[in-house]
């Protein structure tokens, strides 16, 4: 069975087009995109008879982080990739609180996020 993937780009990140393009091609398999955080929250409840192999999120500035900061208890149990728009000490702290495989700012290092999301992809 392919592990599916749940994509979720924050609407006024920059580039988010071009990001989106770059993250399809580094994931195997499914590949969802959500196009709010409601719906990528919605997705992770439906889980159980579908699991997911990896959460792909980039937030588009503070307040997108923090309406994704209001859902952390949703991140417990699939592995997230998290993209931030801005590298912002304060966001960079909670960030963390989320327990990300990985957490990036920018740039994007596109080989280690393919790298991650490899391994997540097979466990």
């Amino acid at each position: 069975m392919t592990m599916r993937s749940l994509l979720y780009i924050g609407r006024d990140y920059p580039d988010g087009g071009m990001l989106r393009q770059d993250l399809q091609g580094l994931v195997q398999g499914r590949l969802e995109v959500c196009t709010s955080l409601r719906a990528l929250a919605l997705e992770i409840m439906a889980a159980w008879d579908d699991p997911i192999g990896a959460l792909l999120v980039a937030v588009a500035g503070p307040d997108d982080f923090a309406a994704l900061f209001a859902l952390r208890e949703l991140f417990k149990d699939p592995p997230l990739v998290l993209l931030l728009a801005e590298g912002q000490p304060d966001t960079l702290r909670l960030a963390h609180r989320l327990q990300p495989r990985l957490l990036s700012a920018p740039p994007h290092d596109f080989t280690t996020i393919k790298a991650v999301l490899a391994k997540m992809l097979v466990e």
